[in-house]
């Protein structure tokens, strides 16, 4: 099982890869057992990491939460105010 320190890892460094700027991390990170509503693992239930990101908008900042599996490592999916977002394996 991952610790929160590497679930922010992780997700700092999607960020950095996919060139996404202008971004902050919250400090805030949860565990939690769920069961996963969208994706690949619809209807399991996991041990998961909720953290999120604030993305800089025209006004606000807009909210981007993300969904990392903690026994490992994956991110499983967002949820943005508008839609689900997807993480395909590179």
């Amino acid at each position: 099982m991952i610790k929160k320190e590497k679930a922010r890892e992780i997700l700092k460094n999607y960020l950095d890869k996919h060139k996404i700027e202008y971004t902050r991390i919250s400090d805030k990170v949860e565990f939690q057992e769920e069961e996963i509503p969208y994706g690949k693992y619809t209807d399991q239930v996991k041990k998961t990491y909720s953290l999120a990101y604030f993305y800089e908008g025209y006004q606000n900042e807009i909210l981007i939460e993300i969904v990392i599996d903690a026994e490992t490592g994956e991110m499983l999916f967002g949820l943005s105010p508008t839609s689900y977002l997807d993480f395909y394996p590179e």
